[in-house]
């Protein structure tokens, strides 16, 4: 017998549900009111009368012109964080500390120390800095 493994792959995007078209819910457990997204009526795009294309539409969530609520022109548009392990979209101005910053270097893995120990010296330093700054 054989077990095969398959990670979730999530869709691409913020979850939108289809029945009141607000964000982060699915439609299964929705119970807000339907709202279509072309006409803002209480009905479900999918049933809506209007079935061409809206040359400037009004977004019901946000009341502007120029986009749909499902656009993610839309400023209510739940904005991303990217999730561990997604490589940086941006990393030009991510991870590089300004002139008021120190980088963090770590200190080297000494072995055979407890936590307790490295408690101890730590305070033991800071006693001595203070110590001496006075």
């Amino acid at each position: 017998m054989s077990i095969t493994w398959d990670s979730f792959r999530r869709r691409p995007g913020a979850t939108q549900c289809y029945n009141c078209n607000y964000f982060h819910h699915s439609s299964q457990y929705c119970d807000i009111k339907t709202r279509c997204l072309k006409c803002a009526q209480e009905h479900r795009t999918s049933d809506c009368p209007i079935k061409e294309r809206i040359e400037n539409p009004e977004c019901i969530n946000c009341k502007t012109k120029g986009h749909m609520a499902n656009s993610k022109q839309c400023p209510k548009y739940p904005k991303t964080n990217p999730k561990k392990g997604d490589p940086i979209q941006n990393n030009t101005t991510q991870n590089k500390p300004n002139a008021n910053q120190t980088q963090n270097t770590p200190k080297p893995v000494t072995t055979n120390n407890s936590y307790a120990n490295e408690a101890k010296i730590g305070h033991q330093r800071s006693a001595l800095k203070t110590n001496v700054s006075r």
